[in-house]
């Protein structure tokens, strides 16, 4: 499973597809009732899961009843869909979503700042770290690297247009170091253009403003 991000929502699984073709043709009321629920509270819940890209399995929706995965396939069986596919589409979204989870894919903002020139006290840069610094949700990471490295370009480029060129209290943006899934390291230019550095090439270390008790 892919992803495709930019504000657009995953393509509906088949199984969404089904319980959306499922719903035409029974009752709604009669199938809240079988599940243990007040229409309202049923409506509610089905919501949460068919307006998602994942399904809501990326949610914490257990409601004393069922947790996420078990509410669909209740609602599988209710509805009569195939149990593969309502058991195919929840292990797929579900592989996609740990992986996501585990990936440590980020971007560093590469600027001129001289911290010996800094502007604020420390306590307040480190307040502002996370400006110089991007992780991905599992709404925007794409499994696949090529996809999701062009998916980076692109999203530097808007960046650094946003900004125009100048990240606030971390001054003028230089370059952009991007971190895939791997751990391997890419320096980006604000136009967008690749860089892939090699396991001997020196990794600049950037100076982190951070405070503790």
């Amino acid at each position: 499973m892919s992803h495709q991000s930019d504000n657009t929502q995953f393509p509906k699984t088949l199984l969404q597809k089904q319980i959306e073709s499922a719903f035409l043709t029974v009752n709604i009321e009669s199938i809240a009732h079988q599940l243990g629920y007040k229409p309202k509270a049923f409506q509610k819940r089905l919501s949460q899961h068919l307006n998602n890209s994942f399904l809501g399995l990326d949610q914490s929706s257990f409601d004393f009843k069922y947790s996420g995965a078990e509410f669909l396939k209740a609602l599988v069986t209710e509805l009569k869909i195939d149990q593969k596919v309502g058991i195919d589409s929840i292990d797929c979204i579900n592989r996609f979503l740990s992986k996501c989870q585990q990936s440590r894919v980020s971007i560093f903002v590469v600027t001129d700042f001289d911290i010996s020139q800094r502007r604020l006290p420390i306590f307040a840069l480190a307040w502002l770290e996370h400006k110089r610094r991007k992780t991905f949700g599992c709404d925007e990471f794409i499994d696949n690297q090529v996809q999701m490295l062009d998916y980076v370009s692109s999203w530097i480029v808007e960046h650094y247009q946003r900004y125009q060129g100048v990240l606030d209290e971390w001054c003028e943006i230089q370059s952009y170091l991007y971190t895939n899934e791997d751990g391997e390291h890419f320096q980006i230019s604000p136009k967008g253009h690749i860089h892939k550095i090699k396991k001997d090439e020196k990794l600049l270390k950037f100076p982190k403003a951070s405070i503790s008790i």
